[in-house]
């Protein structure tokens, strides 16, 4: 089998590594299966790796694998890596992180919208590109609640649409991704095909393509007539319609003012014993739908009446296909009784890179078929030719069938062949000598002496009814050595001859001429063989697969086995290794017939672009015409390419020109569509920036624009979704020199002004106008006051408030006077709110406090103390997810005032290896400090040897650092565990790990690893 070499690149898709399992040197994969899924046509890869190689190190989560396999290109995340000392074991996903990760929130559609327009939505960052679409006719509202990945979103989507997905990657040459396309194809039914291709027309058989099939029939949830309701109670009593069969009778009807959906044909043969008078026999099932509509919910309820009345059908059909998922066949199973014909698609593939024993084809979609021919006569046919089947009969013999001088022996052997299949031991073999009977047996004896000069040896095949079924005789010889005999007489002068004159005729036969007359020979032409090999050139071949791959685009229509084809472009060269259509043909790689590359040519002579004002009487191909005159349809001063039957504009691409002023190009710029522009001076040109932002709730669509050295922006703002209030309104704000103001302008007419006379909103004229009474602006200062005093004054370097007889003062800091206790220094208080409880934050005998007072009087609370940074708490730390510390009121002193960090990890059943270690669990030290790490493990029944070893152990950056061993011969369920304390430094890694050397490989029922971190 062809050998996949396999590309890992980086997070940034740069190429780190290659796997090639025939190179030597590099790394190697094994264990592998790539499982390919219909949905979305997605794939899982996984493997193991020598975690001793190098390259290893590139096999971690976040990394891509990518690969070419009969001709697809595969691109995968790494999304799970398991290593030990000696194994790297890998899983990869298809598709991007952005597919598999990303979500889209809730959204309805605000307008019936096609496919391509509800992808532009969810896939906004155009992670996909749209390739087919068979849908694209299809406009459909719709409504998403609750939030998805983009890729459920897409999967939901094509679901709407009655499409499948398909993503396909394309990878460019150093196997980095290139694009994901998105392939949408109608759903699949009895006339459409959907993703894959329709091979009905290769039959799988038993025992030759299928391992087995397995047939289930249920009729547990079969009814025969059904009771449609849809929106407000609405039921179908208003219709009568009956539907007929293909012989004209009766197969589903309703009758007016009746609720049911009548199935009679298969009430005959599924009757109700239990409902013989209440229903009339009939099975009725209850069934709801979403509409308005008299007509859908009879539409509707047939079709599901015509599935429910029906027994259920299963199969599972075991074995191996060379297919895509997707693909549809034809299944054919002789060994049941009557034959079983189905047609299925290949809903998975797992394959194996590098051992195609593991191959296994899964099937969907099942579809009994009936066979084209009459039971009755197909059994009268078959029994008619094996009634009368004679087989194919031979003799073989141990030492050939010619005696010399009446010495030596043979046996001869009767074969009787079915196909390439003897079946001799199936029937009786009468030996015959000389038409005389000689004995019973598929074996007989011949001895030289019993050969004087030759004897026929014949047998005759009965079968057990004594019906004759086939012979076959041989003749045995024996050769004898004879006397030298005396020299004969010379013979007479023969007459004179006449030359012979040959004439070759137009039908091939010869006439010849010579002394006896004229004879014609037959004709020696034969019939017309089958036609030989043909030779092909294209550019529809591609790849290197030797295995052999379809190419329907090919173009060939009847293709032969060992046909040729060769791709003028690539040089490559294929063979045909199944003949048909285009397909249906398999083409492998056969070789390369491009030689090596050869030495550079002469430098040829300088092209030139010819100039005047009228078409050039001599053109070929690729010259290049300044036009310099007026000819219709074209462009003065430009230049263009002839391409062999028109004249295309011929367009410089950026770096093709180099010049030390733009003005060297031209004065006009024209339109410039995109890139920067870096340290130039820009003089009397308008700017025009649109822009179009929004969040959760609305849009913000509008316009930037600078002109006369006036700067405007106007937005036009409106509600996301129907579940947003209507608001649709224009805001325009203008900055203008002239004026000496900034001008805001609502959509009715509002403007709001900010310039030299102060601000005005509105009606309002000044800042006077809008500010209250008795408050006054003055240069560095504001008052706010009433009638009796100021309240507040606010300046460059104070605000001082006269509330209270205190007072305040903020000048850079903050300072809070004491409330006149001892030892307190002042505390913000925070009122009691709905739970009666009175908070405080302040500094109290050189400590930082938290106070809560609850409506009795009683209070807990938190301090820092300054002095040394020890932290209390009367009432318990509390975080989520539980306790951190006790409510004993502890202090964590000193260094060790900060909170822990905790980290903790559990699992079950994990197969432990006789006298070997693995590792279950691993924390990375965030920075120094120390560690109080607990490992326990709950072994089951460890044999009945004198000494059996338990161990939970820990290793400190790999190497071991602490087992909590347990030794017991004894067979009951026991815990291993221990816990430690350790010095740690950041970046150090503590991981935990079991051992047991029962004899054998056992089972760990139950493990946890924990860790409390402190912090020095």
């Amino acid at each position: 089998m062809e050998s996949i070499r396999i590309t890992i690149l980086s997070t940034h898709d740069v190429v780190c590594a290659r796997m090639d399992n025939e190179a030597p040197d590099a790394l190697h994969y094994y264990d592998d299966e790539l499982h390919s899924y219909l949905e979305g046509t997605a794939n899982t890869f996984s493997f193991k790796a020598p975690a001793d190689h190098e390259d290893a190190q590139y096999l971690t989560v976040g990394n891509k694998l990518a690969f070419q396999k009969d001709g697809r290109d595969y691109y995968l995340n790494i999304v799970q890596s398991t290593q030990d000392e000696e194994i790297v074991d890998v899983m990869a996903y298809s598709l991007s992180f952005e597919l598999l990760n990303e979500e889209n929130t809730a959204y309805k559609a605000p307008k019936a919208m096609s496919f391509a327009e509800y992808l532009a939505v969810f896939d906004w960052e155009k992670t996909v590109t749209l390739g087919i679409n068979e849908v694209s006719d299809k406009r459909i509202s719709h409504e998403w609640t609750g939030s998805d990945t983009i890729l459920a979103r897409i999967f939901s989507l094509a679901n709407v649409f009655s499409a499948e997905a398909e993503f396909v990657p394309v990878l460019n040459p150093d196997f980095s991704l290139q694009k994901i396309v998105l392939n949408v194809y109608k759903q699949h039914s009895d006339t459409v095909q959907g993703i894959g291709q329709n091979r009905t027309d290769e039959r799988l058989r038993y025992g030759v393509n299928i391992e087995g099939i397995t047939k289930t029939s249920d009729i547990t949830e079969l009814f025969t007539a059904i009771r449609p309701f849809g929106r407000d109670n609405l039921t179908v009593t208003s219709l009568a319609k009956t539907e007929y069969d293909e012989n004209g009778n009766v197969e589903y009807m309703t009758a007016a003012g009746n609720r049911n959906i009548l199935a009679p044909q298969a009430r005959d043969r599924f009757p109700s014993n239990l409902l013989s008078s209440a229903n009339d026999r009939y099975i009725a099932k209850v069934w709801n739908y979403d509409t308005d509509n008299v007509n859908t919910l009879y539409g509707q309820a047939l079709a599901e009446l015509k599935k429910g009345c029906v027994p259920k059908l299963s199969y599972e059909v075991e074995g191996y296909v060379d297919a895509h998922v997707g693909d549809t066949f034809t299944i054919i199973d002789e060994e049941f009784n009557p034959p079983l014909y189905l047609q299925a698609r290949v809903k998975e593939q797992v394959e194996s890179l590098t051992d195609e024993t593991k191959n296994k084809t899964t099937f969907s979609n099942y579809e009994e078929l009936q066979s084209q021919m009459d039971p009755e006569l197909l059994q009268q046919v078959n029994n008619l030719i094996a009634a009368n089947r004679v087989y194919t009969c031979s003799v073989i013999s141990s030492n050939g069938i010619v005696f010399k001088n009446g010495e030596g022996s043979t046996t001869l052997i009767a074969v009787v062949k079915n196909g390439g299949l003897n079946i001799a031991d199936q029937f009786n073999i009468q030996w015959y000598k000389d038409g005389e009977e000689l004995s019973l047996g598929a074996e007989v004896t011949v001895n030289a002496a019993d050969v004087p000069d030759k004897v026929t040896y014949r047998f005759e095949a009965t079968d057990s009814g004594g019906i004759f079924r086939g012979q076959y005789e041989v003749t045995v010889s024996n050769v004898n050595d004879g006397e030298k005999g005396a020299d004969g007489e010379p013979g007479k002068a023969g007459e004179d001859g006449v030359s012979p004159i040959i004439k070759v005729n137009p039908d091939t036969s010869l006439t010849i001429t010579d002394k006896n007359g004229e004879q014609t020979t037959p004709t020696l032409k034969g019939e017309d063989g089958t036609r030989g090999s043909e030779w092909y050139a294209g550019d529809k071949l591609l790849g290197t697969s030797t295995d052999g791959m379809i190419f329907p685009e090919s173009g060939i229509s009847d293709a032969r086995v060992n046909d040729r084809y060769v791709n003028p472009f690539t040089g490559n060269l294929y063979a045909c290794v199944r003949a048909g259509a285009a397909d249906v043909a398999k083409w492998a790689y056969i070789g390369n017939i491009k030689g090596p590359k050869g030495d550079p040519g002469e430098k040829g002579d300088a092209g030139k672009i010819e100039v005047s004002d009228t078409e050039p009487a001599e053109k070929t191909e690729g010259m290049l015409w300044k036009h310099t005159g007026t000819v219709e349809g074209l462009i003065q001063n430009a230049t263009y390419r002839w391409d062999g039957s028109v004249w295309q504009l011929y367009k410089f691409v950026a770096e093709n020109i180099e010049v030390s002023q733009l003005s060297a190009i031209t004065a006009d710029l024209g339109i410039v569509n995109a890139g920067q522009i870096n340290g130039v001076e820009i003089n009397g040109s308008v700017f025009n920036n649109k822009f179009h932002q929004e969040d959760e709730r609305y849009v913000f669509e509008g316009l930037t624009k600078i002109e006369n050295g006036v700067l405007s922006i106007e937005t036009e703002e409106y509600a996301i979704n129907d579940e947003m209030p209507s608001l649709t309104d224009i805001t325009t704000i203008e900055l203008n020199p002239s004026l000496r103001e900034i001008a805001i302008t609502n959509s009715d007419g509002t403007m709001s002004t900010l310039g030299n006379d102060g601000l005005a909103v509105g009606a309002q004229t000044s800042m006077q106008d809008i500010i209250p009474a008795g408050t006054s602006v003055g240069r560095g200062e504001i008052l706010l006051q009433d009638s009796d005093k100021v309240k507040v004054s606010i300046t460059p370097t104070s605000f001082n408030n006269k509330v209270n007889k205190s007072g305040a003062v903020m000048n850079s800091d903050v300072t809070i006077n004491p409330r006149g206790s001892a030892g307190d220094n002042g505390h913000l208080k925070f009122p009691s709110g709905n739970n009666g409880l009175t908070g405080y934050i302040g500094s109290c005998n050189n400590t930082l406090r938290m106070y809560g007072f609850n409506s009795s009087g009683t209070y807990k609370d938190a301090y820092l103390q300054l002095t040394d940074g020890s932290f209390y708490v009367t009432g318990g730390i509390k975080a989520k997810g539980g306790d951190v510390t006790n409510s004993s009121g502890q202090t964590l002193g000193g260094a060790h005032y900060r909170l822990p960090k905790f980290y903790s990890k559990s699992g079950t059943n994990v197969s432990l290896a006789n006298g070997s270690f693995s590792n279950v669990a691993s924390y990375n030290v965030p920075s120094n400090g120390y560690a109080l790490v607990s490992l326990g493990g709950l072994f089951s029944g460890m044999g009945t040897s004198s000494v059996v070893r338990r161990i939970a152990g820990l290793l400190l950056n790999g190497a071991e650092y602490m087992n909590f061993e347990t030794t017991t011969g004894s067979t009951a369920r026991l815990w291993s565990s221990g816990c430690i304390a350790i010095p740690v430094s950041k970046n150090n890694t503590i991981t935990g790990r079991f051992y047991q050397n029962s004899g054998a490989a056992k089972t760990l029922e139950q493990w946890k690893f924990s860790v409390i971190f402190f912090s020095s």
